[in-house]
């Protein structure tokens, strides 16, 4: 095992396949309805805090990250399905980092979930992948 594959092994190793769930908010900006789907990525510690990273597919996911704590996600997992927020409602419940640089990201982030099939996927396909030249020690 090389060393790049152990640095790979220490972030991904024993992690498990998260929940597979988006959830679609609707909210009222005082003038229009919106609704915007939410997909859950990885979940990690921010902050101190189990959360769900979050991603849009828009072009905002490049300028903003996005996560709501596993617990406020659980108590309004329900209401995201049936209620019309508040746009103030929604900035208290799903936060954001404004863009951040990698060294940022991973100081915030403890990760507890990875997709299993992910893991397998680059481990079967390291050395075609080249993964060896893309971390750095």
């Amino acid at each position: 095992m090389t060393r790049e594959q152990q640095e790979w092994e220490y972030y991904c190793l024993d992690r498990c396949k998260p929940i597979s769930e988006e959830f679609t908010i609707t909210y009222d900006d005082g003038g229009c309805l919106h609704k915007t789907l939410y997909k859950i990525g990885l979940k990690a510690n921010i902050k101190h805090t189990e959360c769900y990273c979050l991603y849009t597919e828009s072009e905002n996911d490049l300028d903003t990250f996005l996560f709501i704590p596993v617990e406020i996600y659980n108590n309004y997992q329900k209401s995201f399905f049936f209620d019309i927020f508040k746009l103030d409602d929604i900035k208290e419940l799903i936060k954001s980092i404004k863009t951040i640089n990698i060294f940022e990201f991973t100081s915030l982030l403890d990760f507890t979930n990875i997709y299993q099939d992910f893991k397998d996927l680059v481990e079967e396909n390291w050395n075609i992948l080249k993964m060896d030249n893309l971390i750095e020690i």
